[in-house]
């Protein structure tokens, strides 16, 4: 990201082709995975030093296979907007980034949204053939389902179902760490997190209620799943050293 947005064309060049590298190995290891749920959870507990925007584009790549995307080229856009879709943030005022977002001004927060559209004018800067669908889910990837995101106010049906998917990986990043909360939460307590916000008529919503009750629903059956695989293994285990 950083050859992309501080050096010359040479350098912006191999930045956008490693990035696309990235993206695919992204794609191939989630497309590949059998226990969707069980990696999400590894993948934000043991890897803390991984970049957000990597986090965000395996997690939303995961989302989206979760429920029934299969486009193996649409896949693959949403991990690249992914990827991309906080890099307008070098645009962004250092002494604002510097601060905790609970201390921003009015100002602050302002300069901080011009993120979104910051990023996709670096993309377009880039010169790079992307599909329109990675410009449109990074410009929609803070728009809230119930209007009250930025930075148009779309609401509803406005938004792209790609860029909801989107926003949803990169909510449960932030919610992760503790950017949205003032508190990091454990993975599973984001996911309930986010699940009670959706079934909370009085909440800010964020992504639709029926895509978050879509994806949920299809993680709690992968821990059914893998909680029912871990106790039998765990009774394999128990009754071989019995026998020891």
């Amino acid at each position: 990201l950083n050859q992309i947005t501080t050096r010359g064309d040479e350098a912006r060049s191999e930045g956008l082709k490693r990035c696309k590298e990235i993206a695919d190995e992204i794609l191939g290891v989630a497309a590949q995975n059998s226990n969707i749920y069980d990696e999400i959870l590894a993948l934000r507990n043991s890897q803390e030093d991984i970049e957000h925007s990597v986090i965000v584009g395996t997690v939303a790549v995961m989302f989206g296979l979760s429920i029934g995307f299969t486009d193996e080229q649409m896949l693959g856009d949403l991990t690249i907007a992914a990827i991309f879709h906080d890099i307008g943030l070098v645009r962004v005022k250092p002494e604002v980034m510097a601060k905790k977002e609970a201390a921003w001004s009015t100002a602050d927060r302002k300069e901080y949204e011009r993120h979104v559209l910051n990023s996709a004018e670096i993309l377009k800067e880039s010169g790079t053939d992307f599909h329109p669908r990675v410009f449109r889910m990074v410009e929609e990837h803070h728009e809230n389902y119930d209007g009250s995101g930025f930075p148009k106010g779309l609401r509803g049906a406005q938004v792209d179902e790609t860029s909801q998917v989107l926003h949803l990986a990169n909510l449960f990043d932030r919610i992760c760490v503790g950017k949205q909360t003032g508190t990091a939460l454990s993975p599973a307590d984001a996911f309930d997190y986010i699940y009670d916000l959706a079934q909370d008529a009085g909440a800010v919503q964020e992504v639709r209620p029926e895509l978050v009750e879509r994806v949920f629903q299809f993680m709690q059956n992968e821990k059914e799943s893998a909680d029912k695989l871990r106790t039998k293994a765990e009774g394999r285990v128990e009754k071989a050293m019995k026998k020891i």
